[in-house]
C-alpha cells in the first residue's frame, strides 16, 4: 500500500520547500500518524532544509535521499500517497505531470504551468495565498491524503487518465492534427 509523501526536486529558495515542511509538521501535529516525507534531490538550501526539520521536530519523519536515478524516484513516486510540489516559480513542475502519469496525487499551488497541467480530480491545487493560509491549505491536503486509500486510488487514476489523454505524445499528435486541419480550411 500507498504510504510516504514525496518532494522531489532541488532545495532552492523558488521551489518554497519550507512550505511542505512546515504543513507536514502541522499535518503531524494534528494527529497524522506513520507517514514521512522523503525529499529527493538536492540543492543550495539542503542543510537548511535539515535544520528547519530539526527545528520543527520532524526528523523522524523526514526521508532525504539526495540524488536519485529516474527509475529510483519513479518507483518511490509509485508507491508514495501524493507529490507535495509547493514550488512558486515554476513554469511547468514536470515532476507533477510524470507524477501523474505514474498514478500519484498532487499538491501543489493553483498558479503557473502546475495549474494548467492538473485539474481538481488528481490535485489538490492550493489558492496562492498568505503564508498562514498556504500551509494550511497544503495541510489539509496532506492530512486527507494520509487518511484514504480510495481517495489516493481515485485521484491516482484520474491523473494517469489526463496525463495520457492530454500530454502524452499520442494526444499531443492529435491535437496538431487538428491545428493543421482548422489552418488548412
Amino acid at each position: 500500500p500507498k504510504k510516504d509523501f514525496m518532494l522531489v526536486g532541488n532545495l532552492e529558495p523558488w521551489k518554497a520547500w519550507q512550505i511542505a515542511f512546515h504543513a507536514f509538521a502541522q499535518a503531524i501535529r494534528d494527529g497524522m500518524m506513520g507517514q514521512k516525507l522523503i525529499v529527493v534531490g538536492s540543492g543550495s538550501q539542503l542543510l537548511d532544509a535539515q535544520r528547519l526539520a530539526e527545528t520543527l521536530g520532524i526528523c523522524d519523519h523526514v526521508e532525504f535521499t539526495g540524488l536519485l536515478t529516474r527509475n529510483e524516484v519513479w518507483n518511490k513516486v509509485c508507491g508514495s500517497r501524493g507529490l507535495i510540489f509547493s514550488s512558486v516559480r515554476d513554469t511547468s513542475g514536470n515532476v507533477a505531470l510524470e507524477a501523474m502519469a505514474l498514478r500519484c496525487p498532487v499538491i501543489c499551488f493553483q498558479h503557473q504551468g502546475v495549474a494548467w497541467m492538473t485539474n481538481d480530480e488528481c490535485a489538490y491545487r492550493i489558492k496562492p495565498d498568505n503564508w498562514d493560509a498556504s500551509v494550511a491549505g497544503f495541510s489539509k491536503a496532506i492530512k486527507e491524503l494520509a487518511t484514504s486509500d480510495e481517495l489516493v486510488s481515485r485521484m491516482g487514476a484520474a491523473g494517469r487518465q489526463r496525463s495520457l489523454a492530454e500530454f502524452s505524445w499520442n494526444a499531443k499528435i492529435q491535437q496538431i492534427l487538428k491545428i493543421y486541419q482548422r489552418v488548412i480550411k
